[in-house]
């Protein structure tokens, strides 16, 4: 399997996923939720953090599809730009999961 049809198998994914969380559902798909206690879980309104989630997924679907792109293309230079939505979209996430944190404590 090539790189190419890996990065638009995850870009399906990574879309597939958005829709389920932009629903307010998937909160299974969360490591950080199902680590918490029972109490801590409901102080989190997990529908609000699941549709706050989605544009995030959306993020990486189109990091993946520009990095197919690229990749059939053979545009190195511009390879790199998905890389940088790539990591834009962590520090979104990490960003959002600590705020989640700190609301709860």
């Amino acid at each position: 399997m090539s790189l190419t049809s890996v990065s638009l198998l995850l870009a399906v994914l990574f879309t597939f996923c958005g829709l389920i969380f932009s629903k307010g559902k998937g909160q299974s798909l969360l490591a950080a939720f199902v680590m918490l206690t029972p109490e801590e879980r409901k102080n989190i309104d997990i529908k609000k953090l699941c549709r706050k989630m989605s544009p995030i997924l959306y993020v990486y679907a189109v990091g993946f599809l520009l990095m197919a792109i690229f990749t059939e293309l053979n545009w190195t230079f511009f390879y790199f730009i998905s890389i940088a939505i790539f990591l834009y979209g962590i520090g979104r996430t990490m960003h959002l999961l600590q705020k989640a944190k700190d609301n709860l404590l």
